[in-house]
């Protein structure tokens, strides 16, 4: 197994004071099928993908790492919600998780995640559509751009968020990017989660794979 370079891995973690979980997902097999959940006292701070062997490495730097009792709450608090909505038990809201008051971001930016958090399980849509409903019409790259910048994976759906081909074709062969791949094992994650999303959420919206 390769070694990640650490500094960029700590970099993920986050600075000091924040209490950090990792979670399985259970139905993945893709390689990059763990996630690093990160919060403060006030709420979640980051969810990011892992490849399998970044998952290794941050092992042994989150059981370094604590946050006082408030942040190491909501983070145990983080950590049930995201196995219970991989159990396939509830949808993930912020009913469940607040947003950590240390969240910033360009207005713009933080609308386009607005938006992408209003795609309710099962169902797509395009770069060009947040855009729209961020009040930023015909900007699908920077709505794209702003998926980019996510950072709390899953909470804001970034990856119901797809090329308008995709929602012509259906297939799920062209959803796109995740996590700023355009391919790879987190590209291949990306499928896996909009495919096992349609087989919990069956509807029209939902893409599939080519015949």
């Amino acid at each position: 197994m390769s070694r990640i370079n650490v500094p960029a891995l700590q970099e993920l973690l986050g600075p000091a004071g924040l209490a950090l979980r990792l979670v399985e997902t259970p139905f993945l097999s893709s390689g990059a099928g763990r996630w690093l959940i990160a919060a403060d006292e006030t709420g979640i701070v980051r969810c990011a993908s892992l490849l399998d062997a970044e998952a290794e490495e941050a092992k042994g730097l989150v059981a370094s790492r604590r946050g006082g009792k408030a942040a190491e709450a909501m983070a145990d608090r983080a950590l049930e919600a995201y196995r219970a909505w991989f159990r396939g038990a509830a949808n993930l809201t912020e009913n469940e998780i607040p947003f950590s008051e240390r969240l910033q971001g360009p207005e713009y930016v933080k609308r386009c995640w607005r938006a992408a958090r209003g795609v309710p399980p099962g169902a797509c849509i395009s770069y060009g559509e947040v855009a729209r409903r961020a009040g930023m019409p015909g900007a699908a790259r920077v709505a794209g751009s702003a998926m980019r910048r996510n950072p709390v994976l899953i909470l804001t759906p970034c990856h119901r968020v797809v090329p308008s081909r995709a929602l012509q074709t259906r297939s799920i062969q062209d959803c796109g990017g995740f996590a700023g791949e355009k391919d790879g094992l987190k590209a291949a994650l990306k499928r896996a989660l909009l495919l096992w999303e349609a087989e919990r959420f069956p509807g029209p919206d939902a893409l599939r794979i080519a015949d």
